[in-house]
């Protein structure tokens, strides 16, 4: 332990500079990126979109989770005032980031029908095309 205390900023820095120093080109080598897209949106608003779905898409599951987990609580209560106060407030907190989930989805689709019908060629469904 004493060691990586003395060592402590040349480990780090050695750590940082070696993503730097194995990156470094030798002689002519030339890499083609030409047509490599990673992200595969055309547009600003596409990849946003393809992020909502994505965040939408965990923020379900997380949802029915807690929905569960709630239940559970609910039912392992066994009438304890406190258990049951904390079990309704899981529950309410849960209830309120699904609103969030469907509010974010919903704005994201109205902001994209209005820049449609004003004229922009916007894809609604993220995907880019």
């Amino acid at each position: 332990m004493n060691f990586f205390k003395k060592y402590y900023y040349i480990i780090i820095g050695f750590i940082i500079g070696l993503p730097s120093v194995s990156s470094a080109q030798v002689g002519n080598m030339k890499i083609d990126l030409s047509g490599a897209n990673p992200i595969k949106s055309g547009d600003i608003y596409s990849l946003m979109a393809a992020i909502l779905d994505f965040v939408v898409k965990i923020g379900a599951v997380v949802v029915v989770f807690f929905l569960i987990y709630s239940g559970f609580q609910f039912v392992t209560a066994q009438g304890s005032e406190d258990k049951i106060s904390q079990a309704k407030k899981n529950f309410m907190w849960t209830i309120i980031g699904a609103l969030i989930l469907l509010g974010a989805m919903t704005l994201s689709n109205v902001v994209c029908n209005t820049a449609n019908q004003l004229g922009a060629k916007v894809s609604c469904n993220g995907s880019g095309r």
